[in-house]
């Protein structure tokens, strides 16, 4: 019978390619790992492009007060449970920010006990925790800010930005990613279960939209308003605005 042993070389490229390749890891793993279980909100701000920006200078003073302790981050991801705030910072510590736990000399947390507390318990696993969301941010993380929120999630907000709340309830789950210059280019994406559910979105934006505006004293905030692009996708509405930081600022107050 002739010989029908398989060839060495061949039994290494099935090797090769029998075998899946471990998954790449993220840019970001480091602090992914920090992320407890029970986030329903994650966001991230790339401080170190954002400091370099004629916005950055223009700053609202409470917004500027919040970064003042993490004058040495070069980046922020923060976790929202519904109840607690983790700030996961990513930078040059020496020492730890003002009120926050170093985790390495890279590597910050701060906030409450109990989220600071879920943090090391999810970095001692090993592996990310809010696996979903962090899923969704992976398209929009490369942008100077960016957010994603369950549909579930109730966000702390007062004010005209407390309707989001009400907008969430439409959607599985909603992104928001800026690009910020001299000013900021916003665009929110809401993606529904059902093509009603985004239809009826849709139709309630724009009674907002239009009640906002007709309501505005402030006619070039009226205008800005009026100006923000709203569109439909099958179940994904999409909503972009263009805006400088003072006049969001306002807006959202």
């Amino acid at each position: 019978m002739a010989n029908r042993r398989i060839p060495f070389a061949l039994l290494v490229l099935c090797g090769a390619g029998c075998h899946s390749a471990a998954p790449e890891r993220s840019a970001n793993y480091d602090m992914e790992v920090c992320v407890p279980p029970d986030t329903v909100v994650l966001a991230g701000f790339h401080l170190d492009r954002l400091r370099g920006t004629d916005s950055y200078g223009h700053l609202p003073p409470d917004w500027k007060a919040a970064l003042e302790p993490l004058l040495s981050a070069t980046y922020l991801m923060l976790a929202y449970n519904g109840r607690d705030l983790l700030v996961i910072a990513r930078g040059h510590f020496s020492p730890a920010p003002p009120g926050a736990v170093l985790l390495t000399p890279e590597l910050a947390l701060a906030g409450s006990p109990e989220a600071v507390r879920a943090a090391g318990g999810q970095r001692a696993t090993g592996k990310p925790g809010a696996a979903s969301l962090l899923a969704r941010a992976a398209a929009i993380e490369i942008r100077d800010i960016w957010a994603v929120a369950g549909g579930g999630a109730s966000l702390p907000f007062t004010g005209n930005i407390a309707n989001l709340n009400r907008l969430l309830r439409f959607s599985d789950y909603a992104t928001v990613a800026a690009t910020v210059s001299s000013s900021m280019q916003l665009d929110a994406a809401a993606f529904c279960a059902t093509v009603e559910a985004a239809r009826q979105l849709e139709e309630t934006l724009r009674g907002l939209i239009s009640l906002a505006a007709g309501a505005m004293r402030d006619r070039d905030l009226a205008m800005l308003i009026q100006s923000a692009q709203l569109r439909r996708d099958d179940s994904t509405v999409h909503v972009a605005l263009t805006a400088t930081l003072p006049a969001l600022d306002k807006l959202l107050r």
